[in-house]
């Protein structure tokens, strides 16, 4: 695989925390990402023909935070990858057409793309445990095929989630099957992305709803409403950021 050929010296290619790609992967094609990445670069271990079996396992540190655009598309054999609780965003074919059986998206991970996890033919379990979660609204974010007919796109495993909650909700509107975790656990006032604590991520959420760049359910209204005005405007970001830097 011949990704950056000015860099042929070297095989997994990082810029600072950042994770490029590579010209070369071990024999037993394990990819273990280096500690201190955040970033998997777009496209970067894209495969643009079909059947690569170079790639099947991913072992990530945690800190990685953006898996972006078709980072890991097409690589047919990659069977395993442990996505680490710091993971905040998986882009549009992160992971489309891998051997992926199972999945977990961890309560960190605000927004999954559209094909993410698209004609992966071997996934039988995707389990969201943010129960807020942007998932694309399309059959294919999640199948086990594709077809340029909406129709005949097919999930035949499990979706799992909260009660309640957009993993719920993306199930039943593309009729495929969902399991519950029970009752969405209760979450302290500010957590507005839903994953258990009060961080950067909650503000980030919060000022893209501010302008528009996303919506937020009305349990997350709730949450974001701290000063109990009845609406979330500007005051409550003030006052989010200030329950951070306590």
């Amino acid at each position: 695989m011949q990704y950056c050929p000015y860099f042929e010296d070297m095989d997994v290619l990082y810029a600072g925390n950042f994770l490029l790609g590579a010209n070369t992967l071990p024999e037993e094609g394990v990819l273990n990402i280096r500690e201190g990445t955040t970033y998997v670069q777009e496209r970067g271990f894209y495969q643009y023909t079909e059947n690569s079996t170079a790639l099947k396992k991913l072992i990530f540190p945690e800190g990685v935070r953006v898996i972006s655009y078709a980072a890991f598309g097409n690589n047919t054999a990659l069977a395993e990858a442990d996505l680490p609780d710091t993971v905040e965003y998986i882009g549009d074919w992160g992971f489309w057409h891998t051997a992926l059986t199972e999945v977990t998206v961890p309560a960190s991970t605000y927004y999954v793309g559209k094909r993410a996890f698209g004609k992966c033919e071997d996934l039988t379990s995707i389990t969201f445990l943010n129960p807020y979660t942007q998932i694309y609204p399309d059959p294919d974010t999640v199948s086990n095929n594709w077809d340029s007919d909406p129709a005949n796109i097919v999930y035949s495993g499990v979706i799992r989630g909260y009660e309640g909650s957009t993993a719920q909700r993306f199930a039943e509107k593309y009729g495929y099957t969902f399991e519950s975790l029970g009752e969405i656990p209760a979450l302290p006032d500010g957590d507005v992305n839903a994953d258990g604590s009060l961080g950067a991520l909650d503000v980030l959420v919060l000022q893209k709803y501010l302008v528009r760049q996303r919506t937020l359910t009305s349990a997350q209204m709730q949450l974001a409403d701290l000063d109990n005005s009845g609406s979330v405007n500007a005051v409550d970001l003030a006052l989010l950021k200030q329950r951070i830097t306590r």
